[in-house]
């Protein structure tokens, strides 16, 4: 036997020659090997009688397009029948020699790869197994080169910006996310990370519509075919940040009613039991020494006990409104309320307390003012306001009250102003006036006590009206304090 048939015969790929119309002319030895057959059962028979069916149709067209051209080549595919029953994936390279007077047909090289082809199936199914992964993974998957062109999505990034998978493929991140970045940025970005790195941090994402929404990402690099390549995995982290928010604003809240309760408990143990004593002390006096009181003493002592129970009300008066406010249980009930008449009304009220330091009272009124509030609440805050002005007011003094209409935030609001040209207030006390924290009573300026809850009180009536409330003030030159609330067009 000489070498090139001695190489055909001991090679694993099979050699064989079919004529024109399939029937095998000769095959190598390889194909007992290969395929379980004898070279010489097969020699006479039609090779498409051991194509799989499906496979047949293609092999012919494809036979009978080799035929068409001399000494043409094809490759292809197909499965072949074993002689134990089951289908090999054999590849096949054929050359036409038809016209060769040795060889007068389609010489055949054929391999068996099915092995191959399992690796390939197995390689498939794992790829669409972790493409429908991550088609179903309830996160936002971007990838994209360091130029920021995006080549890769998932259903979800859809959902999230509102861009289809064509739009997002033809955009590049810097499209998507509000922090611009340049190729350098994000070189260096890879080089911090480095392969099987990743870093989380919060982003902006821009949607379609014009929208944005807060995103956390997880950042990996990766290579692809050579290629350095960003990952990012986005999650909408807006309800997080809410519930994040909802915390704090929990916490915060824990830490006022601390601070609340540690006011009213000093309030009770200190502000309620001295004027309390007070009166306790002076009606015992007059108790026990009543026979050797003279008129005017008695007179003195029940002006005593008048001026410590009328200070005593109004702290108590205090107290209920700030614990109404705090417990939410105070009542608000809004409607159309006439300017004028609502401050006439408060006005007559603390009438007797400008009389007693002989201040003198004006008003200043826009005709036909009318605002939307509960009167109650307001109420509250006028004379409030109007009783701290006289408070810290010296004897003789002035208070003005406005009320003017204004506009702003794109909104209607008349605007209560209270001037008073007292003592004013430090600077130490302005940047802590309406906290509860730092709620201290100021004697007035003629000693008069409160509770220091009267402003607090103030700003959060006002709130519940949907208005404002600030001030400004010039020691030693007065202040003024400023509530707007929503006009009503009555």
């Amino acid at each position: 036997m000489d070498l090139s048939k001695l190489i055909i015969e001991k090679s694993k790929t099979i050699i064989a020659v079919i004529a024109s119309d399939g029937k095998v002319k000769y095959a190598s030895e390889s194909l007992f090997e290969v395929l379980g057959y004898h070279p010489s059962e097969r020699k006479g028979l039609n090779v498409f009688d051991f194509i799989h069916p499906d496979d047949v149709y293609g092999t012919k067209a494809a036979l009978k397009e080799l035929l068409r051209k001399k000494e043409s080549t094809h490759e292809m595919q197909y499965r072949h029948k074993h002689a134990d029953g089951s289908w090999r994936w054999i590849e096949i390279t054929a050359r036409n020699y038809t016209d060769h007077p040795e060889i007068a047909g389609v010489i055949i090289n054929a391999r068996d790869i099915s092995d191959l082809k399992i690796a390939e199936s197995t390689v498939e199914i794992a790829n669409q197994s972790l493409q429908s992964i991550l088609e179903n993974l309830p996160l936002a998957i971007f990838a994209h080169n360091l130029d920021g062109e995006i080549f890769y999505v998932n259903e979800n990034t859809v959902q999230y910006t509102g861009y289809s998978k064509h739009d997002l493929l033809k955009m590049r991140i810097d499209d998507i996310d509000e922090e611009v970045l340049t190729r350098k940025d994000r070189e260096n970005i890879w080089e911090k990370l480095k392969p099987g790195i990743k870093e989380t941090f919060r982003v902006t994402h821009n949607r379609k519509d014009g929208s944005t929404y807060p995103a956390e990402i997880s950042l990996s690099p990766v290579l692809i075919n050579g290629e350095q390549i960003l990952l990012a995995v986005a999650d909408d982290i807006t309800e997080r940040i809410k519930a994040e928010e909802a915390l704090v604003a929990s916490e915060n809240n824990l830490r006022q009613l601390n601070v609340a309760k540690d006011k009213f408990f000093k309030i009770i143990s200190h502000d309620l039991k001295g004027p309390i004593g007070s009166i306790h002390a002076l009606a015992k006096i007059m108790c026990d020494r009543y026979e050797k009181l003279g008129t005017d003493k008695v007179k003195e002592l029940l002006d005593r006990i008048c001026e410590t129970a009328e200070s005593t009300e109004n702290l108590l008066s205090d107290l209920f409104a700030w614990s109404q406010a705090q417990s939410g249980s105070i009542s608000y009930n809004p409607e159309s309320i006439p300017v004028y008449d609502f401050l006439s009304v408060n006005i007559d009220v603390i009438r007797g307390q400008t009389k007693a330091k002989d201040i003198q009272l004006f008003t200043e009124v826009e005709k036909d003012l009318y605002i939307y509030a509960d009167r109650n609440t307001l109420s509250t805050v006028v004379r409030n306001l109007l009783s701290n002005a006289i408070k810290f007011s010296n004897r003789g003094g002035t208070v003005k009250i406005f009320a003017k209409s204004i506009y702003y935030e794109e909104k209607d609001f008349v605007r209560l102003e209270v001037t008073d040209n007292g003592i004013g207030i430090d600077e130490v006390r302005t940047k802590k006036l309406f906290s509860l924290e730092s709620a201290n009573s100021t004697p007035g300026t003629e000693n008069e006590k409160g509770t220091g809850l009267g402003l607090i009180v103030c700003k959060e009536f006002v709130e519940k009206n949907l208005g404002n409330i600030s001030f400004k003030s010039e020691p030693g030159q007065g202040t003024s304090f400023f509530v707007d609330i929503p006009r009503s067009s009555e």
